[in-house]
C-alpha cells in the first residue's frame, strides 16, 4: 500500500511540472515554419492587434513568466526576428510586458547598433517606460536623428517622436512628425491624437505652420509608469 501512494505521488509531482516545462522549452520550428508565423505576427501587428500577435508568438501569459517564445528556429536571423515581433508587440500591449519587452529589445540592439527598426523599438520603450528624464531626452535625440537621416522605419515611430515634441511645445516639431506619421500609416489611429494648434502667445508659428491650426487639441498622453525594472530576461 505504501508503495502504491508513493507512486501515486510521484505521478503527480512529474503531472505539476510538465506545464512549467512546456513554457520553458519552446518548440523547434522548421525554417519554412518561422517564415509563416512570422508573416502572420507582422500582419497582426501592422493591424493593431498587438494581444493576438503575442499570443501567436507565445508571448502571453502564461507563457510571458518563462520566456518569450512558443517556438525557436535554428536561425538566427530568423530567430532575432522572432523575438523583435514578441517585444514590440508585448510593449505595444502594455501592462506587465512593457519591462520585459525593454529589457529585450535593448538586448537586440547591442547585438545590432546600428539597425534604425531596433533604435527606434527602444526609443518607443524609453517613453513607454519613462524611469527618469534621461530616458525621454534620449528616446527623442534617437528618433530625431533616424527622422533627419529619413530613417525612421514605421509611422508609430513619428507617432511617439510627435507626442516627444508636443511634451516640449514644440507645436511646428510636432507638426512635421503629424505628417510624416499621416503619410506612412496604414491606420489612421496611430497618427490621431497627436498635434494641436500653437497658443495665442505664438502668432509667428501660426502663421509660419497655418496647418497646426487644424489639427485638434489633444492632451499629450503619459507616459506608462513601469514596474521597477529587473524581471527575468529571456532564456539564453
Amino acid at each position: 500500500m505504501n508503495t502504491r501512494v508513493g507512486l501515486v505521488i510521484v505521478a503527480m509531482m512529474m503531472m505539476g511540472r510538465e506545464p512549467a516545462d512546456a513554457c520553458i522549452n519552446p518548440m523547434r520550428i522548421a525554417k519554412d515554419q518561422a517564415v509563416a508565423v512570422i508573416a502572420r505576427a507582422e500582419s497582426l501587428i501592422a493591424d493593431g492587434q498587438y494581444p493576438a500577435a503575442l499570443t501567436e508568438l507565445g508571448g502571453a501569459e502564461p507563457v510571458f513568466v518563462y520566456g518569450w517564445l512558443q517556438y525557436e528556429v535554428r536561425d538566427e536571423v530568423l530567430q532575432r526576428k522572432l523575438e523583435l515581433l514578441a517585444a514590440t508587440a508585448a510593449l505595444r500591449t502594455g501592462g506587465a510586458h512593457t519591462p520585459h519587452a525593454r529589457d529585450t529589445l535593448e538586448d537586440l540592439l547591442s547585438m545590432d547598433a546600428e539597425n534604425p527598426v531596433l533604435i527606434a523599438r527602444v526609443a518607443e520603450a524609453r517613453v513607454a517606460t519613462a524611469f527618469d528624464e534621461r530616458d525621454r531626452a534620449a528616446a527623442l535625440a534617437a528618433l530625431t536623428d533616424l527622422a533627419q537621416r529619413d530613417l525612421m522605419p514605421d509611422a508609430e515611430s513619428y507617432a511617439v517622436l510627435a507626442r516627444l515634441r508636443l511634451a516640449d511645445h514644440d507645436d511646428v516639431g510636432a507638426t512635421a512628425a503629424h505628417a510624416r506619421c499621416a503619410a506612412m500609416a496604414r491606420r489612421p489611429a496611430i497618427c490621431a491624437d497627436l498635434a494641436r494648434p500653437p497658443t495665442a502667445a505664438a502668432p509667428a508659428a501660426a502663421a509660419a505652420a497655418p496647418a497646426v491650426a487644424t489639427l485638434a487639441k489633444v492632451t499629450p498622453a503619459r507616459p506608462v509608469k513601469a514596474a521597477r525594472r529587473g524581471a527575468a530576461r529571456r532564456p539564453r
